[in-house]
């Protein structure tokens, strides 16, 4: 077993970023004392509540969790005192919540926060989205201290990776798939110069910073009378998994291309009928 799963470090994560970094861990031997996830949710037509992917891993595994409704409340606030000791180092990978001030002050090793793009560059919610929009391949994962602000501390460590141009470009899963693995190889080297109180702190190039934003539907249209294919298929990449691109046809309405490649789009769904074949706008 790798001697960094004896380090106390606590994991907060949500979402598929979250859950990848945390598979890789654990193939490595390399595990939380403590998971913080958001609170389950209703989902689908029926609203169901679902168990969240962190959870599961968690309930799999026996590693106890906490899932706060809100972080500042007196109640979280009294747990996470329990939780984070003064020798922990709290990790945090696509949590989904800024974390306030008064949780960062707790007296700890450090909060770190796994960010998939070489910060400063598409700090924000959606870096992996905006990495395919804007045609970055050559990227990579950075770890920062975390402060107040969003993705704005300094460089604790910081890892380039190329895709392959036979890959690129990938989906937004796909994406995150590849850059958890070296998130996580990143985080383990990471923990250990904690443990060897070898950490060195970079102040991040604040005037070249990048943003992204929360996705919305809207930006999911194209545009095919005036966007090239590959433009298109971009958009197809990045937002494959939510909410999926759409164009507005000559009859108004709404279509949903369900399926394409770099070439041509295969299949769609237009408003109100069932999924066929692309035959031409």
């Amino acid at each position: 077993m790798n001697n960094t799963s004896k380090i106390n470090f606590i994991y907060f994560a949500t979402g598929f970023f979250g859950e990848a970094v945390l598979k890789n861990l654990l193939s490595q031997g390399v595990v939380p004392t403590y998971i913080i996830t958001s609170p389950d949710k209703p989902a689908g037509r029926h609203q169901i509540v679902e168990t969240g992917l962190i959870k599961k891993i968690a309930v799999e595994l026996g590693i106890p969790y906490f899932q706060p409704i809100k972080l500042k409340n007196e109640e979280s606030l009294k747990k996470f005192e329990e939780i984070i000791q003064s020798n922990t180092v709290c990790v945090v990978a696509d949590y989904g919540k800024i974390l306030p001030q008064v949780l960062l002050e707790l007296k700890t090793v450090d909060f770190i926060n796994i960010h998939p793009s070489l910060l400063p560059l598409f700090r924000g919610p959606a870096p992996l989205q905006n990495l395919i929009l804007h045609d970055k391949k050559n990227t990579g994962v950075t770890i920062i201290q975390m402060d107040e602000l969003m993705d704005h501390g300094p460089i604790v460590a910081q890892k380039k990776y190329s895709i392959n141009d036979h890959n690129w470009p990938c989906s937004t899963l796909e994406l995150s798939n590849i850059l958890a693995k070296e998130a996580a190889d990143l985080l383990i080297e990471t923990l250990e110069k904690y443990k060897n109180n070898s950490i060195e702190y970079k102040e991040q190039n604040h005037s070249d910073a990048t943003y992204t934003k929360m996705i919305n539907k809207t930006d999911a249209q194209v545009f095919p009378n005036r966007e090239s294919i590959e433009d298109m298929y971009r958009k197809y990449q990045a937002y494959k998994l939510w909410p999926e691109i759409f164009y507005i046809n000559i009859d108004g309405k709404r279509v949903k291309i369900k399926m394409m490649n770099k070439e041509k789009i295969e299949r769609i769904i237009i408003e109100g009928k069932n999924e066929t074949d692309f035959v031409g706008f």
